[in-house]
């Protein structure tokens, strides 16, 4: 059975599997490994142990646009700061 993707584009999308059924959620771009940990602890705790498996998938669209953004805010930065 072929699943399909409910994530927007540009998101990080993460799949939680437990014995009878999936959870799945969104990331926004630059979230931290201890903001997901925190996340999958919380869906744990809702489901009364921990799941199975965990896929996330990455949108390298999401990742570029996050990197770039960095870099002109960085410039931005420098800028502020030598002028």
């Amino acid at each position: 059975m072929e699943r399909q993707s409910h994530c927007t584009p540009h998101q990080h999308h993460v799949t939680a599997l437990f014995g009878d059924h999936e959870q799945s959620f969104e990331l926004k771009p630059g979230t931290t490994l201890v903001q997901l940990t925190e996340r999958l602890v919380e869906l744990a705790r809702q489901n009364h142990g921990w799941p199975t498996g965990i896929t996330v998938r990455f949108d390298s669209a999401a990742d570029t646009a996050g990197r770039i953004r960095s870099r002109q805010d960085h410039g931005l930065a420098k800028s502020a700061k030598t002028g």
